[in-house]
């Protein structure tokens, strides 16, 4: 059986999704965790949102994909 996705899962891949097309690179690896937001070549880093996904983090996730 199939298991659902979290919404911090699905947050992430909507994050990730839009990045990549935003960066106009299909092949763009985004992964997520507490170091620093970076990009580099084929790869993007985000932070890491709390698993509460509350505003800040939300806020801080789609701003560093953005910028």
């Amino acid at each position: 059986m199939p298991q659902e996705e979290s919404p911090v899962e699905i947050f992430q891949r909507a994050v990730g999704s839009a990045l990549r097309a935003m960066a106009r690179v299909d092949e763009l690896t985004v992964t997520f965790g507490a170091d620093h937001p970076t990009i580099s070549g084929d790869q993007a880093q985000l932070p890491f949102p709390s698993h509460e996904l509350n505003t800040l983090d939300i806020d801080l996730v789609r701003g560093s994909a953005d910028a």
